[in-house]
């Protein structure tokens, strides 16, 4: 593992993202997305909103590549 991998996990652990409030979290990925798309071959779309709670779609070139929601989240949202 390189340093700049090395010193991004460390950051990802130093999150406070309990279950339940992964608000922390959502901002974390959402303010590293955009602050290093630019060296990135391709730049996602982020999808996200008042709908989505503390959740997020990436799309890189019209594909779905990651999601970010909590399990909690996707069955209130499947079964309220």
């Amino acid at each position: 593992m390189n340093k700049t991998d090395l010193n991004l996990l460390k950051e990802l652990t130093a999150v406070h993202a309990p279950s339940g409030d992964e608000i922390g979290m959502k901002n974390f990925l959402i303010a590293y997305i955009e602050n290093n798309q630019g060296d990135w071959k391709n730049q996602p779309q982020i999808v996200q909103g008042p709908d989505f709670q503390d959740c997020f779609i990436l799309i890189f070139n019209g594909f779905i590549i990651f999601l970010f929601f909590t399990f909690e989240d996707f069955l209130n949202d499947c079964f309220g």
